[in-house]
């Protein structure tokens, strides 16, 4: 590739003569020669000709892109011709507009805001006589990575909106999941319906009473079993190994039921109780060791507990 400074024709509308002729005089500044129909057909020459001419002997086409120029049928003439005669393009947005359909995988220098900063990006490309980092020839097919670029940036707003449902995701169903580990607080005193044990050979009507205190998924408090109902027996048992998983709770006591074992020694049975919190109601299934399990049900004092000390 020679060292002589790139052949410029300018393809543009009229209405966007403005920057043209900037852009002509800027480029003459810097020892290059852009060619502007307006500035290059003497009159009586034919105009076709002239700009076929003056296109096919450039290096490069600049094609400055506006809503009018778009909308030009001598601009997507010229764009066209460019095209077939494999000469490097460089866009210049110069205004909004849609670009034309040739141009839409070949990246864009932007003038629509500085001028000076997109102007030193154009020297840097014409005066290397290649295609930058951001800008890409016609042609020239070692840019196919750029051009893979460009198309993955006009598909950025779909991974945008992508990325925006995987985030709403990830939130709802960490709050459903909160949701189903949250443990309700059981803290305070209950009663059980009175009842009878259907294990005792003599059923008697009784009942239980709880005071708990929850903290989170731990369960503490204690156990007060009362026969007849409203007379307790004074005996007050520890909750032990208390636990609430979402709305299911479980703990167990050693009361007053007592085994004899083989060797002939004495120890109170563990007391079981598995249920369900349904708000100021808990559902429970009592069991013991070598026992019938039976369900009873607990009721949350709404006006604070019984005094059970007479």
């Amino acid at each position: 590739m020679s060292n002589h400074p790139p052949g410029i024709f300018v393809s543009y509308s009229r209405e966007d003569f403005d920057i043209v002729s900037r852009l002509a005089e800027d480029l003459g500044k810097a020892g290059m020669s852009a060619w502007v129909d307006k500035r290059e057909i003497s009159p009586g020459q034919h105009w076709d000709s002239a700009v076929e001419s003056g296109l096919t002997d450039s290096d490069c086409v600049l094609v400055v892109l506006s809503p009018s120029s778009v909308n030009s049928r001598n601009v997507l003439d010229e764009i066209s011709l460019a095209l077939e005669t494999r000469k490097m393009i460089v866009p210049i947005l110069h205004r909004d507009c849609v670009i034309p359909f040739r141009l839409r995988r070949v990246q864009y220098l932007d003038f629509r805001g500085n001028y000076l900063d997109a102007y030193q990006e154009l020297l840097t490309v014409l005066t290397n006589k290649r295609t930058p980092t951001n800008t890409v020839s016609a042609d020239d097919s070692e840019n196919t990575g750029i051009e893979r670029a460009r198309i993955l940036s006009r598909g950025r707003p779909a991974l945008t909106i992508i990325g925006a449902l995987l985030v709403m995701l990830v939130l709802a169903v960490g709050f459903f999941y909160r949701q189903l580990k949250k443990v309700p607080d059981v803290t305070g005193e209950w009663h059980s319906e009175v009842f009878s044990d259907p294990n005792e050979r003599q059923p008697n009507r009784q009942q239980y009473y709880f005071k708990f205190k929850s903290d989170g998924e731990h369960l503490f408090g204690t156990v007060r079993w009362v026969e007849p109902p409203g007379k307790p027996t004074g005996i007050i048992y520890p909750v032990g190994n208390g636990k609430i998983e979402g709305n299911k709770i479980s703990f167990d006591y050693f009361g007053g039921w007592t085994h004899e074992g083989a060797d002939g020694n004495t120890t109170r049975e563990k007391e079981s109780f598995v249920g369900t919190i349904s708000a100021d109601k808990i559902r429970f299934t009592y069991q013991r060791e070598d026992a019938i399990p039976f369900d009873i049900s607990a009721t949350k004092f709404r006006d604070g507990p019984v005094d059970l000390s007479n």
